[in-house]
């Protein structure tokens, strides 16, 4: 998960720069990603409506897709990250 930081944070200071209507302060939200037995990422999404409607759910979205994880046996699985976007 550490590996996927930099992006996320990239995306959360890139957004500060856009909607200006976009209140982060104290946000948190959840990522749910689905992960293939080879490790990649199949899909991301965002449990915030508001936020995964925004450049910045699609910029978290794909940077999730691009993370890997150690490959595993069986059926593909949900994984939860949960972010913090703003202090």
């Amino acid at each position: 998960m550490s590996a996927g930081r930099p992006a996320f944070e990239q995306c959360i200071a890139e957004s500060g720069k856009g909607d200006p209507a976009l209140d982060l302060s104290g946000r948190r939200i959840v990522l749910t990603l689905t992960v293939n037995p080879n490790g990649s990422v199949a899909a991301a999404a965002v449990d915030d409506a508001e936020i995964d409607g925004t450049d910045l759910g699609a910029c978290l979205k794909g940077a999730a897709r691009l993370m890997t994880f150690p490959p595993f046996e069986g059926d593909p699985m949900q994984v939860e990250v949960p972010l913090a976007l703003g202090r």
